[in-house]
């Protein structure tokens, strides 16, 4: 599956794939989908990356709500607790498993990239809607 309303694949792998139900996305970075430009802030950086994964999960019949697990990459630990902020503000009550870690650099020179399973449908109530 994939959506043009985020970065497409730059490589040889899949934007994302359902098997079961389950939607698997692949390592998102945060670039803008119809310029190809990188944000400059973290916080940016962030609101993009969920921007992006929220478009590709709808493409898949799913949804930010329905998410199951991230892994969050990082280019700079002093980051994390910006980070979680930003996370906790976007999902609200939702609280998925999630991982955070340090890489030393990130395609593009991007600070942050992010990694989402997430279920196809989910019952799940929209008012842990995300605040974009």
């Amino acid at each position: 599956m994939e959506t043009c309303e985020a970065p497409t694949a730059n490589g040889r792998y899949s934007q994302t794939i359902e098997s079961e139900g389950v939607i698997y996305l692949s390592m998102e970075l945060p670039i803008d989908p119809k310029t190809g430009a990188l944000a400059e802030t973290l916080a940016d950086q962030a609101r993009q990356l969920f921007h992006n994964c929220s478009n590709i999960l709808k493409a898949a019949q799913s949804s930010l709500t329905c998410l199951l697990s991230a892994a969050i990459y990082l280019t700079d630990m002093n980051d994390w607790n910006r980070v979680n902020g930003l996370f906790a503000n976007a999902f609200g009550n939702h609280k998925p498993a999630r991982g955070m870690g340090c890489v030393p650099a990130l395609r593009f020179g991007a600070k942050i990239s992010i990694q989402m399973i997430a279920e196809r449908k989910c019952q799940r109530s929209n008012r842990n809607c995300l605040k974009l």
